[in-house]
């Protein structure tokens, strides 16, 4: 798929102090991603190139999906799920009380839900990096101007906002002196976690509209509060999932707004959680989130979209404690247990609703 690009110089841009907060709340997320988060091989290098105008076949959205408010629906099916997540995570913590998790699972084919420690705060550090690319998107239909010009990296400007030393920061992918295209910039923000990407799309959004990404965080029922710094806890599992949830139904961003988030989700190079306990047939549209709050504590965090066949689904799953491996595991063996039950419920076809199979 691509996306039409149309070339023109960026006339301004400038920095705003709300942006380096939210600078702040991403920038700390992938500092590790090459010692500690090998890539998924599997994935594609971001493009050059953007998607066609003239394709119209929905991959990887549902807009006619009406999304309820299924708590109050008590059947056995989530019943038991619920009550394999509990068992699992008391079986992963039962010598170590010290992690902290917290679940949302929705069934994309009914909008049944289940959740899990489901009212605890985390900071969603590099997870804010998929509002930044939602707000681009949607100012796009309201100006498609904007995504004319290309943006020329001139220095890594990482360390001057986290207040790091410059040996501690990212490693970007961003070539000194090369221009990229915004459709470019959003791929390897999300699909490499870049923060030198993002400090550039930042500036630019900003530039256009310093209020544009705050307008959008509170249409999707995201507020950052004035007060908070990047090392507060301020996001629930399940309010994150919302922007997941409203990509798939396409119910923010239009149709080829909503299929391209998700297409650029989908090659996020992280291997780890989510991705590895899913089959590698079964593509995810997903981000990550990482923290170091101190030396011997991390926030460790994972949503996608997960494309099963017969019944797609999201799962967030966030998670705190001493030891980042542990975390990669606790996120993997939780999405294995729910990857295993949906797989298994649809093949009981004599209890399933037959829009459930389509």
């Amino acid at each position: 798929m691509k996306n039409k690009a149309i070339k023109t110089d960026i006339k301004q841009r400038f920095w705003s102090v709300k942006l380096l907060l939210i600078l702040a709340l991403v920038a700390t997320a992938s500092f590790l991603v090459g010692s500690l988060f090998p890539i998924n091989s599997n994935r594609k290098t971001p493009s050059t190139t953007t998607l066609p105008a003239e394709s119209k076949k929905l991959l990887y959205i549902n807009p006619l999906l009406v999304v309820q408010d299924s708590r109050n629906q008590n059947t056995a099916e989530l019943k038991n799920l619920e009550e394999l997540i509990a068992t699992t995570v008391s079986d992963l913590n039962k010598y170590d009380n010290s992690y902290l998790e917290s679940i949302f699972f929705q069934d994309l084919t009914n909008s049944k839900q289940i959740s899990y420690n489901v009212n605890e705060y985390f900071s969603p550090a590099s997870l804010m990096k998929v509002p930044i690319m939602i707000a681009l998107l949607k100012m796009s239909e309201e100006k498609p101007e904007i995504m004319v010009p290309k943006i020329t990296f001139l220095e890594n400007r990482e360390a001057i906002y986290t207040k790091r030393k410059a040996s501690e920061r990212n490693n970007t992918i961003l070539a000194k002196g090369i221009s990229y295209s915004i459709f470019q910039l959003m791929e390897i923000m999300i699909s490499e976690s870049d923060n030198e990407a993002t400090i550039l799309l930042l500036d630019y959004l900003n530039s256009i509209n310093p209020n544009y990404l705050d307008k959008v965080q509170r249409d999707l029922g995201l507020e950052i509060p004035d007060s908070v710094v990047y090392t507060e806890d301020f996001i629930t599992v399940k309010k994150y999932s919302s922007f997941f949830r409203t990509l798939y139904n396409a119910s923010y961003l239009n149709d080829d707004n909503s299929e391209l988030a998700l297409a650029i989700l989908k090659q996020s190079g992280y291997g780890f959680g989510i991705r590895q306990a899913i089959p590698v047939n079964v593509e995810i549209a997903h981000k990550y989130g990482h923290k170091l709050i101190r030396e011997d504590f991390h926030e460790l965090h994972h949503f996608a979209v997960v494309y099963h066949p017969k019944k797609p689904f999201i799962l967030g799953v966030m998670t705190k404690g001493k030891d980042l491996e542990k975390l990669k595991t606790l996120i993997a063996s939780i999405t294995k247990v729910v990857y295993n039950h949906v797989n298994d419920e649809t093949r009981k076809t004599t209890t399933r609703l037959k829009r459930d199979l389509e």
